[in-house]
């Protein structure tokens, strides 16, 4: 896990979804590049 996703874990105080999960690694594998 991510220091992002810890991050938007916490900012929301919910558990993010496994789809929201995948998506910010699309998303990240996409800025990483």
């Amino acid at each position: 896990m991510t220091f992002f996703e810890l991050w938007l874990k916490s900012s929301l105080g919910s558990p993010v979804t496994a789809s929201t999960l995948l998506q910010l690694d699309t998303a990240q594998d996409i800025m990483a590049r």
